[in-house]
This record gives structure tokens, sequence and C-alpha cells, in this order.
């Protein structure tokens, strides 16, 4: 059989693997798939740990949370706790790394579950805007920063590249829409209109309304629009800033190699951002067709069947593993496909009350397959679960929330609702389960940051260090205003069942501050919500 030589590196992969290659392929195109082409090459397991290490990239800065990685993935392997099965570089063209010493059955399951990922990669809109030349940009920021360790010391340079990737994913999420908008400078109005301000009246009889408003009523509350106007021209942002990387980049003064080395770091996180906010889609989408092309296109074949099945199981994880996103995103489209064949959608499907009528219902639409590619090109995780996770879903997977019961210290489960489930699932994956913080105010006195409290904490140790490191990159006073339970710490998300429950009881919050002067780490808790510079409800999200 003829190799197609243009999607394979030719001495990159086994004879035996790269006689199947070309023939996978076709069958992926022929059912719709549309990939990038493909450079597949082979290592062994400590190769294979190693460019997991540097997330697919061979050419990447010294750090050592890359070693770190490496001791983590290189203990899994050799200690049968983990595997890595495959790996996907987001470029043009696509790089896939395959494991030498794996079965064929598991590589080729592999190829046809990169190509789904590479799939998803040039046609979902989350991606639109990603560098598919990331690959040679990454080699370049190694090189660069190694040459900035040669010139200004290594110690030196590591401890900023260290203190910047402390801060790496404060970026705003929707960067991924457009990145090139956020480097364009901000109009500014010359001639704004002449502000109108009216004093609030208590109604009144107008025989009394001369004692009730008051000349002195009304002149305080001009007053008080006239100092807030004026706080108002003094502070800075104007509107909080999501995106606090660009912001530092913009406005706090760095030597020239620093601010490359922010730069270079906010490049990959935005690189990354589309990744961490499709991982249920992307994997559920890729699983998919894995399943596909392995058993019902019979490359799985007689032999290999078995080793197939226990892979895949192995990938969607038992039962009541639904935190896992390969399962999940799995099993959520081949629902929509099995309901948008059967025709379960629409207002008729929705009005129908008749549970006997909608359990039969089946309008042979065949409309499945169309569906799923619309959800894998104009979908994200959120809208993706907010939209198709039902109530028929959440019942026919037996989702549950569960709790730690102080009297037995059992696990038991808390309860069914499905609405309070989907809300769970979905808080876990708005901006990629990362807290939203914000940049609120900039001066001479330093910087203040507002974290949008959403029922999870954040946890002060990591606080304490995280604002450490980025004080050595702005070298101000730094300002992180929070919130937390008054009486209790707040449940987070279970990882081996469907998901945790949030707190029973009722809890009351207190405001919490942390800061961080460069000598002393200190908070204090219930500051008054006057002395937000923004209120948490005027944030635009």
């Amino acid at each position: 059989m003829k190799q197609a030589t243009s999607n394979l590196l030719e001495q990159g992969v086994s004879p035996e693997l790269a006689e199947h290659i070309p023939d996978v392929i076709r069958v992926c195109k022929e059912q719709g798939l549309d990939p990038y082409e493909l450079v597949i090459e082979e290592y062994n397991a400590d190769e294979i740990a190693e460019l997991g290490a540097y997330g697919g990239f061979p050419v990447r800065y010294p750090h050592f949370s890359f070693g770190q990685q490496y001791e983590t993935l290189h203990h899994q392997y050799h200690s049968g706790m983990g595997k890595i099965y495959e790996m996907v570089v987001n470029n043009d063209p696509t790089y896939m790394y395959l494991q030498r010493n794996n079965p064929l059955v598991d590589n080729l399951t592999v190829v046809a579950h990169a190509l789904a990922h590479s799939d998803f990669f040039k046609n979902n809109i989350y991606f639109g805007n990603t560098n598919r030349n990331m690959m040679n940009v990454m080699a370049n920021h190694g090189q660069k920063i190694r040459q900035y360790m040669e010139a200004y010391g290594h110690s030196r340079v590591s401890k900023f590249l260290d203190a910047c990737l402390s801060i790496d994913d404060l970026v705003d999420p929707n960067v991924v829409w457009d990145d090139s908008k956020y480097n364009k400078p901000k109009k500014m109005e010359f001639d704004k209109p002449v502000e109108q301000f009216s004093p609030k009246r208590i109604e009144s009889k107008s025989y009394m309304d001369h004692f009730v408003n008051t000349q002195k009523f009304l002149d305080r509350q001009r007053s008080k629009h006239k100092r807030d106007a004026w706080k108002h021209l003094k502070k800075y942002p104007l509107q909080p800033e999501k995106d606090i990387l660009l912001f530092i980049l913009k406005h706090v003064r760095l030597e020239q190699w620093q601010q490359n080395i922010l730069s270079m770091v906010r490049d990959e996180s935005v690189y990354f951002r589309p990744q961490m906010l499709t991982k249920v889609l992307n994997e559920g989408w890729a699983s998919y067709w894995d399943s596909f092309i392995m058993t019902q296109c019979g490359y799985a074949q007689d032999a290999g069947i078995f080793d197939y099945a226990r892979h895949h199981a192995g990938v969607l994880g038992g039962k009541y593993a639904m935190s896992n996103p390969y399962r999940l995103g799995n099993y959520l489209l081949r629902d929509v496909e099995d309901r948008w064949n059967k025709g379960q959608f629409g207002r008729e499907w929705e009005n129908c009350d008749d549970e006997r009528k909608k359990a039969n219902w089946d309008t042979k639409a065949m409309l499945g397959r169309e569906k799923i590619f619309q959800i894998r090109e104009d979908y994200g995780d959120v809208n993706f679960i907010n939209e198709f996770f039902t109530q028929e879903f959440c019942d026919k997977h037996e989702y549950f929330e569960y709790t730690l019961d102080p009297e037995t210290n059992k696990y038991v489960i808390a309860n069914r609702d499905y609405q309070s489930i989907k809300q769970q699932l979905i808080k876990r994956y708005v901006n990629g389960g990362r807290p939203v913080i914000n940049l609120t105010s900039f001066s001479k006195d330093g910087i203040e940051l507002l974290h949008k409290y959403d029922g999870m904490e954040l946890d002060a140790k990591y606080v304490e260090k995280t604002l450490k490191m980025m004080y050595n990159i702005v070298n101000m006073p730094i300002q992180l205003k929070t919130k937390v339970m008054l009486q209790e710490k707040t449940e987070t998300y279970g990882h081996v069942f469907a998901v945790r429950s949030a707190q029973q009881e009722k809890m009351s919050l207190e405001n919490r501050v942390y800061k961080y002067d460069g000598e002393q780490f200190k908070h204090w808790e219930n500051y008054k919500h006057k002395d937000f510079k923004i209120s948490e409800e005027e944030l635009p999200f």
C-alpha cells in the first residue's frame, strides 16, 4: 500500500503502522472530518514523558516546572499509575506523537483520536484566531530567553520568568476571539457632552414639597455628585481590566528584556486559552470519532477489539466518573446525535407532556451527524453543557451531588436536582475553572485586584505566593479583594463521582483583603463595600 507522504514524516513511524495510517486518514475525511496535514512520529515512553512535560513542544525555554512535570509523568508510567496514549499539538501542520511500544491497535486509535483533534482545531470557532505556527514561535521564545540568561544572568532571568508564569492565566477569556483589538490604543473623547444632574426628590404634596425637599437636601446631593464625579476622573482604569498581563505590559515600567519575556508568556497563554475553554467538547469529539473509526469501520479487527475496548474504557472511566471531560463530552455528543436522529428537538418536542409519547418519539429525522458537526464548529464547553445537558440526560446517567456526612465521616448523596447539578458543572468550566480576577485600580499607591466570588474561595497560601511573585514584576504594593465564608470553608468540586454538593446550610459571607507591599503579607476582614473602587455588580461580565 502506497504511503501518503504528504501526511507523514516517513522515518517518523514504524513500517507496520505507516501502512495503515493513510487508510485511517482517508476514512476520516470520507466521514466529513477536515484535519490539517499531519506530522506523525513515534517515541519511547521516556521521550513521550519529556514531550508531555513541555506541552508537546520539544524546544522551549528552560524552567524547573518542566522538570517537575517530567518526573511526575515518568513516575506515573513506570509505576503503572498512568500512561500518555497520545499527544497532539495545535499547529499547521498538526504534530502527533505516538508511543513506540504501544500495541498497533492502540496507536491506530490514537491516530483516529488525534485526527479528530486536528479537525476540531481547524474548524471550531474558538480556535479561529489561534497562531498556527506555534511550533516555531515556541522555539524562538526558548532561544530568546536563553540569550537573556547569558546576557543578564541565569538567576535573574529565571526569577522573573518564574514570576510571569505564576500569573500567566490573568488574561481576558474573550481574547480568543480577536487578540489584535486588545493592542489598539483607546480613543479619547475631548468634547464630552455636559452631564445634566437632577437631584432626587421625595414624593410629596405640592404644598409640602418645600418642607420635604429642602434646599439643603438638594444641595447635599449635588455636592455628593460632584465629589463622585471628581473621584471617577481621578480613577484609573475607568473600567475593570480583565487582561492584567496586557495592562502591565502597557502601563508598568519594565526593562526591555522583561517586557519581552512577559509578552512571550502572555502569547503562550493566549494560545492555550481556546483549549482550556473547549476541553469537554474537544475530548468528547475526539473520543466519539476514535470509537467510530475503530469499531464501526473495523480497524480494531477481531484480534484487537478487546484491547481497544479496555483502552476506551480506561479513557472514559467508570460509571460515576462523570467529571471526566472525555466521558461527559462523548456521552453528550452521542445523546445529541440520537435525539436529532429521532427528531427529539424543537417546540413540539419541548411542549409534549406525555412521557410515554416522548419515550417512543422517533420521526426518523436522521439529523444527528449534521447537528454534532454544527456543535463542533460553533460551541465551547459552557454553552455546550448549558444547552444539551438536559433533565433526561441527567436522569439517564444518574448524576447526583454528594457531600461528607459529619456523623459517619462518609460521602453520601446530597440531592439529584438537575438544575443544581447543571450549574455546578457549568461553573467548573467558566473561564476554564480558573478564578475571575480583574484589575480595578492602578496608581502610585499600587495595584488593586478584585476577585469575582462565585462560591469558591481563594486559597490564602496560594494568594500569598502569587502576590509575592506579581510584586517581583510590578514592584509596587498589591491588594486583592475577595470574599470568604464566615463560619466554614465552602465545598469544592469532586473529582471521582459526579459533583460534590454545595454547602447545605446558608452561610453568610465576609469581605477580605489580601495585601503585599514588598515586605509583609497581611489580610483583614469586613472592609466596607464603599472601599471598593468599583462594585462587583458593575463588573462587565
